[in-house]
């Protein structure tokens, strides 16, 4: 959590001098915050409750370049060959970019984005009873991801807008399984995931 959190302060102050440096009209920042609802493809992975928060620098006419950073929770139903009963916590790093099709004409728009960037996943088996010589355990890896999405988005104020939008979240990913048997060693096994998922979200963004 302290390596993605001084990630995302990196890239803001990295932003805000070149934001200073260039001193183009219309470069302004907006910040942004969003909650909303994560349902997985997996029907074994359940729906969790998704926030996130970002920011983004307009880099050409209807155009932004975004930075967003979210996380969400869901519970896991064992399946064969893959995770066992636990909980999953997915926490996408994107970059991408936002298309706003005239905007400055409109108190209500739609606009539409893309990006990739990189997942952060971690897993919690639920404990399982074993006998005392074994210990089984699992880990979910980091992976890269893209994603696809469009939305609306109304003006509050000059500073000030809501927005609604729905995305499709691509990561495929891998697992590994380690059994630790006292008497005949450690073994483990590789699996792949699929952890893709349908974000709905709802936000707000300040013009700074």
């Amino acid at each position: 959590m302290q390596k993605r959190t001084f990630l995302t302060f990196f890239l803001l102050c990295f932003f805000l001098l070149i934001q200073n440096v260039s001193g183009q009209e219309g470069t302004s920042m907006r910040i942004h915050g969003s909650i909303g609802l994560s349902s997985m493809s997996e029907k074994s992975y359940g729906s969790g409750f998704w926030s996130g928060f970002g920011f983004s620098f307009l880099i050409k006419k209807d155009v932004h370049l975004s930075f967003n950073f979210g996380a969400w929770n869901s519970q896991v139903t064992a399946k064969p060959d893959g995770l066992q009963n636990g909980s999953l916590t997915v926490s996408p790093f994107f970059v991408s970019l936002h298309y706003f099709p005239g905007h400055k004409d409109r108190l209500i728009y739609p606009y539409f984005f893309i990006g990739g960037g990189y997942i952060f996943t971690s897993f919690r088996m639920e404990e399982l009873v074993t006998i005392p010589e074994i210990t089984f355990s699992q880990k979910v890896d980091n992976s890269p991801g893209g994603q696809v999405g469009a939305g609306i988005q109304l003006k509050v104020s000059k500073r000030i807008s809501l927005s609604a939008d729905v995305s499709y979240l691509y990561n495929k990913t891998s697992g590994t399984t380690t059994l630790q048997d006292l008497n005949f060693g450690t073994t483990t096994e590789d699996f792949s995931l699929l952890l893709s998922a349908i974000i709905f979200q709802i936000g707000i963004k300040f013009l700074i």
